[in-house]
């Protein structure tokens, strides 16, 4: 079937009968029509030898659209060429790759003489972004898939800065909303933002700081043990003695206590006042002064013991009257004697009134008178002196019986 078809200068090729011209002519045809009139083609007509002609475009750069001239570019011989442009329409060619920042136009073989191969490697292109100032977001019905955008650094986020402006910047510490701490499921807050670094902290236990590092965890110890503290840390102890101190005995011991044993020594005097001490055991120690009474109450066996020791001479208890001794009772060793007589001394007469004898029971009155009522017994010895039995009745001298040996 004869071939006829328009050229590219709009007139038509000659029919041809032969079937194999005509499909070469077809082939020839239709290469040459599909980059005629097309922006960034290969020039056919002019291309030749080592120089590659292209058809120019349009482009959109600087907010405007501007019309780009048809051009060349001279290959490099024995070589595969790589055929490009930039935004703004310079072409330029390599013979290493596409370059990632500029659009592919051609692949272009070579050898010494001329091109053998021209392969088309135009994209479809869409309008470019406009251009934008740093840190501004273009907001035009013209804006492209991609942007450029300048003078940022890591870890800034876009933020809306008014209704209809935004611009590039950090995080902004107020405009994070409130979280409920519920929301938080994971993970341990550390102790440089306030948190303990101690997950699941065992119950009962008490947490401690430890500066940078997570708090640990003071286990329990011993039954009865106390928090205490060693004035750099806090620790565990049994109750120190030497810690109750700090304040006067009236402060610490108020109240009511019992069952209170080892106290030590008590280094002061012990001032009860008009309180009166009840006790039930034994009491040790020093001179005890009061202005009360000691009373010794019990049903049965009630004892008051004095116990001075086997080398002492005397044990005393003195009556007094206004601080002064009028009375001793007291037990006295006789000289060479190993059995204490006990004895009732007076002060006021400068000599003892009465003393009994350790061994015999017998009493010595020395020169003192006795009075008492009815006297019975199986004798009465009068050993010395000019002694003189008086019977009275009533203080009235009844009679007086001499006695001489």
């Amino acid at each position: 079937m004869p071939f006829e078809r328009l050229s590219k200068k709009g007139l038509p090729f000659p029919v041809v009968d032969d079937p194999v011209a005509t499909q070469e002519l077809a082939e020839l045809v239709d290469v040459s029509d599909a980059y005629i009139m097309e922006q960034w083609a290969t020039d056919i007509v002019l291309t030749g030898g080592l120089t590659y002609a292209y058809k120019g475009g349009t482009v959109f750069t600087g907010g405007a659209y501007s019309q780009v001239a048809d051009g060349t570019v001279t290959l490099a011989a024995s070589d595969v060429n790589y055929v490009e442009r930039d935004a703004t329409g310079v072409v330029t060619v390599n013979q290493t790759a596409f370059t990632d920042t500029k659009l592919p136009m051609a692949k272009v073989t070579t050898d010494v003489t001329g091109i053998t191969d021209i392969e088309d490697w135009r994209v479809l292109e869409t309008p470019a972004a406009a251009t934008v100032g740093s840190h501004v977001v273009a907001t035009t019905v013209a804006l492209g898939p991609s942007h450029s955008v300048s003078a940022l650094s890591s870890g800034m986020v876009l933020r809306a800065t008014g209704a209809t402006t935004s611009a590039y910047g950090y995080l902004v510490a107020s405009d994070i909303p409130g979280l409920n701490a519920s929301k938080i499921t994971t993970g341990t807050l550390v102790v440089a933002r306030g948190g303990t670094g101690v997950s699941a902290p065992t119950a009962g236990k008490i947490l401690l700081g430890a500066g940078a590092s997570a708090m640990t965890q003071l286990d329990f110890g011993a039954a009865g043990g106390y928090v205490r503290s060693t004035g750099a840390a806090w620790a565990r102890s049994g109750l120190l003695a030497a810690d109750l101190t700090g304040t006067v005995a009236s402060a610490r011991l108020s109240g009511v206590y019992s069952n209170i044993t080892g106290l030590g020594t008590q280094a002061q005097a012990l001032d009860m006042g008009t309180q009166n001490i009840t006790n039930v055991g034994t009491y040790s120690g020093g001179a005890i002064t009061t202005t009360g009474n000691i009373t010794i109450d019990r049903s049965t066996h009630a004892y008051f013991n004095i116990d001075c020791g086997s080398s002492s001479n005397h044990a005393f208890i003195a009556f007094k009257e206004a601080g002064v001794v009028k009375w001793e009772l007291y037990k006295e060793l006789d000289a060479g004697s190993a059995t204490p007589d006990f004895v009732l001394y007076n002060y006021g007469a400068a000599g003892f009134s009465v003393r009994v004898d350790y061994s015999t029971n017998a009493w010595d009155f020395q020169s003192n008178a006795v009075s008492m009522g009815a006297l019975t017994s199986s004798g009465i010895a009068i050993e010395s002196g000019s002694p003189v039995i008086t019977l009275k009745d009533t203080n009235n001298v009844l009679s007086n019986v001499a006695y001489s040996s």
